[in-house]
């Protein structure tokens, strides 16, 4: 009897034995990864979280614990709410067993804004290299997993002048995400600063403005020398009669010349010195659609009381203070258009006869780019090189 009892404990501790070790099994976390940053990470891909497989016995006398690894990814600023080395969270699984789940942390640092102010004109973009985001881990406890690292733009990048352009850097663990947003400031070249006084070979100055990213000349030529000291020829002067009284016409309206005369000197390339002083030419038509596109006429008109644009006067929003000049009109022989037209040549031209110039009128409120004879009498501003 004693025997049979024996034999029948032991098949039920064997059978308990065995039910305990098949509930015990191994659980895992993992996280996958396609790349890495080359910060010093630890690059596998997949890599289980568990590395506990209890034994019966911890089984029968302990119950059932497991061991888990996570991953946390803060940003430098949120570091305040994680404290460095406490790094192990006990928490109940839903099964009721005890689990220990030990912390990785990640510090991600972001670079800062960058402010940049071009030391040329006439440059749309500049070139920033932006630096990645510094990810660390926290403390010793390894191992530690691969994170995903992108930009939204190539870098480096051209960011354009006169704007605010916000670069995102991504990067991913353990599935989160985090961001830094560092922002790229890109000032203009500052004319006025740079370029404080104009003068032309008659000692003649000259007020510079910012137009976006190029350089003006705020006031019409009146020069009649070119700098080398040679008469420029065919300078037209529009009658003083039509003026108001007491008003210099030539100071205040500037010159009004020929193509030829406005672009005869010093051509080099694309650039045209022409009755232009030295380091200025007379602009090209890219540089003049540049105007139409980004600025609307009125805002370069002068906004003059009592020389005023007809029917309506300009704001002048940004000191460009164009004045209602008209032009000579050398089919018919006469001066045309003060207080209603304006124009002034750029260096496009089409054929022998035919060059483009930039046209201002306050009946139809805008700028436009218009063909006309060369031996008409316009208009000039210049444009700083680059």
């Amino acid at each position: 009897m004693t025997r049979k009892f024996l034999c029948f404990f032991s098949t039920v501790f064997i059978c308990f034995l065995c039910f305990t070790t098949s509930a015990q099994g191994t659980v895992t976390r993992s996280f996958t990864s396609t790349s890495t940053t080359p910060q010093g990470l630890a690059s596998s891909v997949g890599q289980p979280f568990n590395q506990h497989v209890p034994s019966v016995s911890e089984g029968l006398l302990q119950g059932y614990t497991t061991v888990s690894y996570d991953t946390l990814l803060l940003l430098q600023e949120e570091m305040g709410s994680y404290t460095p080395g406490v790094n192990e969270v006990d928490t109940l699984t839903p099964e009721g067993y005890d689990e220990t789940i030990y912390r990785y942390v990640y510090q991600m640092t972001c670079q800062g804004d960058v402010v940049h102010t071009m030391t040329q004109p006439g440059v749309p973009t500049y070139s920033v290299t932006l630096s990645e985001p510094e990810i660390l881990p926290v403390g010793s406890v390894f191992p530690y997993g691969p994170v995903t690292l992108l930009l939204d733009r190539s870098n480096p990048y051209d960011y354009p002048v006169g704007v605010t352009t916000e670069a995102v850097w991504t990067a991913s663990v353990a599935a989160q995400d985090k961001e830094c947003r560092p922002k790229v400031t890109i000032h203009h070249f500052d004319c006025p600063t740079n370029y404080p006084l104009v003068y032309d070979y008659d000692g003649n100055l000259y007020p510079v403005v910012n137009l976006g990213y190029y350089c003006w000349t705020a006031k019409n030529m009146r020069t009649r020398h070119y700098t080398d000291g040679s008469v420029v020829a065919n300078v037209m002067t529009y009658p003083s009669q039509y003026a108001p009284a007491g008003t210099d016409v030539e100071e205040t309206f500037g010159n009004l010349y020929t193509w030829d005369a406005a672009t005869g000197y010093n051509i080099s390339g694309t650039q045209m010195q022409g009755v232009c002083p030295n380091g200025w030419h007379v602009p090209t038509r890219t540089e003049t659609e540049y105007l139409l596109a980004n600025f609307d006429a009125k805002q370069l008109m002068s906004a003059d009381t009592q020389i005023r644009w007809i029917p309506q006067n300009g704001t002048d929003d940004y000191g460009f203070a164009f004045f209602p000049a008209g032009y000579y009109n050398p089919g018919l022989n006469r001066y045309e258009s003060m207080y209603v037209r304006a124009y002034f040549w750029t260096t496009e031209t089409e054929g022998s006869t035919i060059a483009y110039a930039c046209e201002f009128g306050s009946a139809c409120g805008t700028i436009a780019i218009v063909p006309a004879e060369r031996s008409s009498g316009f208009s000039v501003r210049c444009v700083s090189n680059y």
